[in-house]
């Protein structure tokens, strides 16, 4: 018998241990009843892109808008509502919301939200109201104006959130037309307001709260509040008739038509009737400020209240609240469920408890 050397019997040995290390290992992976053992999985990439939709709805008007669009700086433009000067003003119809409240005198101011649809003409454009400011703030607006109290401007100097568009001063954007009497005819639009904004550097993407909607309520369902009386007089401060305002409810349209005055209130630009989807009755105090030679008042923005939501014929009683300058509006109802407004344009009438009255036929 010949006799192996220690060196080969060495190499056997390691060869044979290899291969008996490599059977375990295999039994061991095929089989998955082995407690401790990891059956790997296969990971799949997927190569589709996320789509973005073109279109969403409206931060706030709800209706579905294209995503360039919607993701733009909201406007919020102050408009004169003098009579009979200022009357009819142009571009109500395109904005989304409309704020109005009382100025001075007895007399009321508008201030235009525009995002969803742009106007070749808005105005006539008036000054600014710390309460306008503040509205305007929420929306981190590009806030167009014509002067204003000296309380505003120096809001505005502080709250450098808003893009503050001066349309007195002397630029091809504004102009003052020849068939009224001055202050109550300087006009400008959305396209001149965003070609200010680009100049300066405005006209960035800005973040705020967009508004609840909901898909408006059938015919069948429609309440039958036909009319909605707004007179803006308080314990102390008369308001000329001129300037009540009274929406009339179109059941068949799911829309609210303004009058002001006694007359319809009818948009220059369009040369129709005013409408809108809905109507919000803001209640706050308003009072005259002590000792101001021009009869200005203060108006409640920061801080909560009761707030009237009139939509599809019917009423929503709940609140509004405000917590900041810089916070959004937000609108509540009875239950402290964030309010839903039909898609459309919605008017914001913030006046006193108990001014406003409503029924139906």
């Amino acid at each position: 018998m010949s006799v192996i050397p220690g060196e080969a019997r060495a190499l056997i040995l390691i060869f044979a241990v290899a291969g008996l290390a490599a059977l375990v290992v295999g039994s061991v992976a095929a089989s998955p009843h082995l407690t401790g053992t990891v059956t790997p999985t296969p990971i799949h990439v997927s190569t589709k892109a996320t789509v973005v939709p073109n279109i969403v709805p409206g931060p706030l008007n709800g209706e579905p808008t294209q995503r360039r669009i919607a993701l733009r700086r909201p406007i919020a433009a102050v408009i004169d509502n003098l009579y009979p000067d200022a009357r009819p003003q142009a571009g109500l119809n395109r904005a989304s919301l409309v704020f109005e409240t009382l100025a001075e005198g007895g007399i009321t101011r508008l201030m235009g939200v525009f995002l969803e649809h742009d106007a070749s003409q808005i105005g006539p454009i008036r000054s600014a109201r710390p309460y306008f400011v503040k509205w305007a703030a929420g929306y981190r607006a590009l806030f167009v104006h014509a002067g204003g109290s000296p309380a505003a401007l120096q809001l505005l100097y502080l709250t450098p959130q808003l893009g503050n568009v001066e349309a007195l001063l002397p630029r091809p954007e504004f102009h003052r037309e020849s068939d009224r009497i001055s202050p109550h005819n300087l006009f400008g639009s959305t396209d001149g307001v965003r070609a200010i904004a680009v100049r300066n550097a405005w006209n960035h993407r800005v973040s705020y709260a967009w508004l609840a909607h909901k898909t408006p309520a059938p015919k069948a369902e429609r309440g039958h509040i036909s009319h909605i009386r707004i007179n803006f007089s308080t314990p102390n401060i008369s308001s000329p008739p001129d300037y009540a305002v009274d929406y009339r409810f179109e059941r068949a349209q799911d829309l609210y038509v303004r009058s002001v005055g006694g007359v319809p209130a009818i948009d220059r630009l369009a040369n129709r009737p005013v409408e809108t989807s809905n109507v919000v009755l803001l209640y706050t105090s308003i009072a005259p400020i002590p000792n101001d030679a021009e009869a200005r008042v203060a108006v409640g923005v920061v801080g909560k209240g009761k707030a009237l939501i009139f939509e599809d014929g019917g009423i929503v009683r709940g609140s509004w609240s405000k917590s900041g300058v810089l916070a959004p509006l937000r609108l509540k109802d009875a239950t402290g469920s964030p309010v839903k407004l039909n898609p459309g344009q919605t008017w914001f009438e913030v006046t006193t408890p108990g001014d406003a009255t409503w029924g139906g036929k």
